[in-house]
């Protein structure tokens, strides 16, 4: 469920949308971190941003006793990263619909895997048993009436001073997609201000977000190579056929220059929206 760049429509049904989703991530589970978005290097860059949001509002409190949640938590490297970073004593909940996300996953100490879509999940959280809960790169599988449900019922589960982190990406992308990809990018986004409007539907009362930059270089061949093999699902077969993908590449191909060193260099921007 995880880490993919598109926002669901928050008019439309999601009728249909979870099949494409599961096909997509059956074609892509083997291989998910092996591009920069995830790499140990942009994991990294995510986690910073996120301990510096968690212990902004958490004072002296120790983070080891953190109850944590990883919510569209994917093949749980993300929740093994958390696990190591903040010296758990608890096991990360690594929550995820997709059979064959987690599948790929290796058993890494302190993750407890669970497959369960978002919002049943959150059902069936007991009352005060969860101190964080993060949502990286996963708000795009809720339409808002989705996510106000499940954000209510992560509310429930929170315990005193528990907080909700969404980690996604603004409208209009600063990358090197052709016309179409950015179209459908932007088709079907969700703002940064629905999405904080939709916690406070939810009931919660401190909710704040923050931009995160971070400076991209990479070799267009591997830009290219990603693209080619939709490593979003942006560039998901829901969207393009094999003909129109291959005529979207020569079209970044030819708008997109690369630097003397051969590289594509652009923004990638995290918003860090909090729940509290």
């Amino acid at each position: 469920m995880s880490e993919a760049d598109g926002q669901t429509k928050p008019a439309e049904s999601k009728t249909g949308a979870d099949d494409h989703d599961s096909e997509h991530y059956k074609d892509v589970a083997s291989g998910y971190h092996s591009n920069f978005f995830g790499s140990s290097e942009n994991m990294a860059f995510h986690m910073k941003i996120l301990d510096e949001t968690i212990r902004m509002n958490k004072g002296g409190m120790d983070v080891s006793e953190l109850a944590v949640v990883d919510l569209g938590g994917g093949t749980g490297k993300f929740s093994e990263l958390m696990y190591k970073s903040w010296g758990l004593k608890k096991d990360v909940s690594c929550v995820d619909p997709s059979e064959s996300m987690l599948s790929t996953a290796k058993g890494p100490k302190g993750v407890e895997y669970i497959c369960r879509d978002a919002l049943n999940f959150a059902k069936e959280a007991k009352d005060k048993s969860m101190d964080v809960v993060v949502m990286k790169e996963m708000i795009h599988h809720l339409d808002l009436k989705e996510a106000e449900a499940t954000f209510t019922e992560l509310r429930r589960g929170m315990r005193s001073g528990g907080q909700c982190v969404v980690l996604t990406r603004p409208l209009d992308p600063d990358y090197p997609f052709f016309d179409a990809a950015m179209k459908v990018y932007n088709e079907n986004a969700t703002s940064a201000k629905d999405i904080m409007e939709t916690f406070t539907k939810s009931g919660f009362k401190n909710v704040s977000m923050k931009v995160h930059p971070l400076a991209v270089h990479m070799k267009k061949e591997e830009w290219l190579g990603m693209v080619g093999k939709r490593f979003w699902s942006t560039f998901s077969r829901a969207h393009f056929s094999e003909a129109e993908l291959e005529a979207g590449i020569k079209e970044i191909d030819k708008k997109y220059a690369a630097n003397k060193d051969g590289n594509l260099v652009f923004e990638e921007r995290m918003l860090v929206i909090q729940a509290r």
